[in-house]
């Protein structure tokens, strides 16, 4: 619109595309969205993979959305599709002016650093470190070093976590949610064949409210927009009227809390 609305920081995942639908749906319903590009290979003084990322971008972006002409006072909505979800999460328990976090298909708890190949895998040369830094340090997360490489993915990482990461190494890598002084969304596909999102998301739903969708996928988009990329031969799990449900009744539990806490 013409005159300043609520802000939102919108993180991808690692598949390093910008979340374009959901920030065209968001500004249509009232919102002025900043869909940040936190790595790539094709920008200059970006990371150019998903590997020991500075945190500390992200918290430039949302003070400098919560600063701008287009955006109203008033505390700032973030949300992560994926890895992205780790991101928003990170954000959300470093910054007092943030007014709900969403995580699409995301995690409660920081993971590896990952480069991908063009099957969408874990790339070979992927370094054995963090995806993410805090003062030029990476964070705590588990060690690539157990994850096998199967066919199933999903059933790779579960089985990395449960058999052959520690719950020591597990709970050092918890994003501290209590810190998050704001709502939180989560999101999860129980279909999903990317990762097991539903199983990551379930650690942290005792204190938050998790909404997980049996029949959706990893790419739980935006309503009436094609799921074709989503069919059951595609890369990210679920059924095609699984996935088109999902995004339909998600985005007014999305709208909601982001309108919820997005100040006068």
């Amino acid at each position: 619109t013409d005159d300043p609305a609520p802000g939102i920081v919108l993180f991808h995942g690692s598949g390093g595309n910008r979340p374009l639908p959901r920030a065209r749906v968001l500004a249509r319903n009232g919102f002025t969205v900043l869909a940040l590009q936190y790595f790539s290979p094709e920008i200059p003084d970006l990371p150019d993979a998903l590997v020991e990322v500075p945190v500390e971008y992200a918290d430039r972006a949302v003070e400098w959305l919560s600063n701008h002409q287009a955006t109203t006072d008033g505390p700032i909505g973030v949300g992560g599709i994926s890895r992205g979800g780790e991101l928003a999460l990170l954000v959300g328990t470093r910054n007092d002016n943030i007014s709900a976090v969403v995580n699409w298909v995301g995690a409660g708890l920081l993971f590896n650093a990952v480069i991908l190949d063009d099957d969408l895998n874990p790339a070979p040369e992927t370094p054995d470190t963090s995806a993410w830094s805090l003062n030029g340090d990476p964070l705590p997360h588990p060690s690539l070093e157990s994850l096998e490489h199967r066919a199933d993915l999903t059933d790779a990482y579960r089985v990395w976590l449960e058999e052959n990461t520690s719950e020591e190494t597990i709970r050092g890598a918890e994003i501290p949610l209590e810190a998050v002084d704001a709502p939180i969304l989560l999101l999860s596909g129980g279909d999903d064949d990317v990762w097991p999102s539903k199983y990551l998301l379930n650690r942290a739903e005792q204190r938050l409210e998790h909404h997980s969708y049996d029949a959706a996928g990893h790419g739980i988009g935006v309503p009436s927009l094609p799921t074709w990329s989503n069919r059951p031969a595609g890369p990210f799990g679920g059924t095609l009227s699984g996935t088109a449900t999902a995004a339909a009744d998600s985005w007014p539990r999305v709208i909601e809390y982001f309108e919820s806490g997005a100040g006068p």
